[in-house]
C-alpha cells in the first residue's frame, strides 16, 4: 500500500490497544487497512491519518461516537465522514444521526468497524486508478527505501559506518 510503519506505529498500536478485549478487536486489522486504502485514494498525508486515528481511538476508548470527534477531528480530515456514518446509522439522515450523537445511542464497537468497511468499499472503488498515479509509486519507494534502511541496520550496515 506505500505506508511507511515508522508513520503509522504509533497510531495503530493506539487504536489496537483501544479494542483489546472488545468486539471490534478481531475486525481491527480489516478496518484498519480497510482506512489505509480509502486514505491513500483520498489523497490524505500522515498528519491527517494521525488525526483520523486519533479521533477514532477516543471514540473506540470513550464507547461511543460523539458530534466532538466524528464531526469536529474526524470530520475536518476525513472526505464525507459524516456521510458515510449518517448512512450506516440513521439511514443517511444527518440531523438524526446529531441527535443520535447527542443521546450518546452510537455504540463505537458496533458503528466503527461499520464505518471503515464502507471506507474499504469506497477504497475499492477507486484502488485500480490510484495504483496508476505518481503519488503510489512515490509512496511505495518511501516505503521500500525505509525496509531497505531497517534490513541494512538488522544486518550490521549501522555498525560498519561508525567505523568508517
Amino acid at each position: 500500500m506505500g505506508a511507511k510503519v515508522s508513520d503509522m506505529a504509533p497510531d495503530y498500536t493506539r487504536m489496537l490497544a483501544a479494542t483489546i478485549g472488545k468486539p471490534f478487536a478481531k475486525n481491527f486489522q480489516q478496518g484498519f487497512t480497510d482506512f489505509m486504502r480509502y486514505s491513500k485514494v483520498m489523497g490524505l498525508d500522515a498528519t491527517q491519518n494521525k488525526l483520523v486515528l486519533k479521533s477514532a481511538t477516543q471514540m473506540l476508548s470513550k464507547g461511543t461516537i460523539q458530534s466532538e470527534e466524528l464531526r469536529m477531528q474526524m470530520g475536518d480530515h476525513l472526505p464525507a465522514a459524516m456521510q458515510i456514518m449518517a448512512d450506516i446509522a440513521s439511514g443517511g439522515d444527518q440531523g438524526k444521526l446529531m441527535k443520535m450523537m447527542e443521546n450518546r445511542e452510537l455504540d463505537s464497537q458496533k458503528y466503527l468497524p461499520l464505518f471503515f468497511a464502507r471506507l474499504g468499499e469506497i477504497a475499492n472503488q477507486g484502488w485500480d486508478k490510484r495504483l496508476q498515479t505518481s503519488g503510489f509509486w512515490q509512496d511505495m519507494t518511501g516505503k521500500r527505501i525505509e525496509d531497505l534502511v531497517k534490513l541494512f541496520a538488522a544486518n550490521g550496515g549501522n555498525e560498519a559506518f561508525v567505523r568508517i
